[in-house]
C-alpha cells in the first residue's frame, strides 16, 4: 500500500491508518468555533499523532459542558457566540431542563452568549476541518481578540511537534479552552460546518476516535438497551398476569 503525500516527512505511526474517518471529540463551544472557522484550533492534554498531519477530521461536540469550562469562555468568545452569524444558524432549541429554570433564563437573558452556547449541538457531528500543525504550549499570553499562542521550543517538544508548527507559533486565537502551558496546540485549516440535517447525533468517545467504529459501537449499545427495555416490558407483563 502506498503511502499518502508527506510534504513534512512526517513518520507515520504503525497500527494507524491515516485514511480512516477520524473524529476528535471536544466540549462547546470550541467543537462549533473551530468548525464555523471562528477558532483556528484547540488544545489537547496530548499530541496529535503525527499521521494524522494533514487529514481531514470530524469534529464532535461532547455530551455537556462544566462549569471549569464556561469560566474559559474569554470575551471574544462571547462575542462571537453572540454575533456570528453561522453559529446562529447551527443553534437549536434550548434543552428542556432550562425552558423549567426560570433563573436560568433571566441569565441567559442578560448575557446572551450563554443562550448562544446552549442552543450549540452536543453529542453530535459538527463539521471537519484539516489538522496541519501541532505542537506543546510554552505560554499564552492575552491580547486583544484572544490569547497568543506560544510554542515550547524545547529538544523534546521539538521532536514531538508535527507540520509545519512554527507557522503558527505565536497565532493569535479566540480564546475558549484551556491553553495552559504544557498543553498541545492542535491547528486546523479549511473548516466544514454542517448544517441542518448535516448534524448527526451520536454519543461520542473521550478525545480521538475511529468515526465509523464508535458510531456503530453506540448504535449496538442502543440496540442492547432497546432489546433489555423490551424484555423487561414482557417480563412485567407475564408477572402481572398472574
Amino acid at each position: 500500500m502506498s503511502l499518502p503525500p508527506n510534504p513534512h516527512r512526517i513518520y507515520y505511526e504503525q497500527g494507524m491508518d491515516p485514511d480512516a474517518p477520524w473524529t476528535i471529540t471536544r466540549a462547546q463551544p470550541v467543537a462549533s468555533l473551530v468548525a464555523e472557522g471562528v477558532m483556528l484550533g484547540f488544545s489537547c492534554s496530548r499530541p496529535a499523532p503525527a499521521v494524522m498531519c494533514g487529514r481531514v477530521l470530524t469534529l464532535h461536540a461532547g455530551a455537556a459542558s462544566s462549569d471549569i469550562a464556561l469560566c474559559r469562555i474569554g470575551e471574544a468568545a462571547r462575542e462571537a457566540l453572540e454575533g456570528h452569524a453561522g453559529l446562529a444558524d447551527g443553534a437549536g432549541p434550548l434543552p428542556e431542563e432550562t425552558l423549567q429554570n426560570p433563573r436560568r433564563l433571566a441569565l441567559l437573558e442578560r448575557e446572551p452568549w450563554r443562550d448562544r452556547l446552549e442552543r450549540l449541538p452536543r453529542s453530535a457531528l459538527v463539521g471537519t476541518a484539516r489538522l496541519v500543525a501541532c505542537y506543546r504550549i510554552a505560554n499564552a499570553m492575552p491580547v486583544e481578540g484572544g490569547s497568543k499562542v506560544y510554542a515550547d521550543v524545547s529538544d523534546w517538544a521539538r521532536r514531538r511537534a508535527v507540520g509545519v508548527w512554527q507557522d503558527y507559533d505565536g497565532r493569535v486565537v479566540v480564546t475558549a479552552g484551556d491553553w495552559s502551558r504544557g498543553r498541545w496546540a492542535w491547528w486546523f485549516d479549511t473548516p466544514v460546518a454542517f448544517r441542518g440535517p448535516g448534524v448527526r447525533e451520536v454519543l461520542g468517545f473521550p478525545n480521538l476516535w475511529h468515526r465509523d467504529r464508535g458510531m456503530a459501537l453506540r448504535a449496538s449499545e442502543a440496540q442492547r438497551a432497546s432489546d433489555k427495555q423490551f424484555y423487561d416490558a414482557a417480563v412485567d407483563a407475564q408477572e402481572g398476569s398472574f
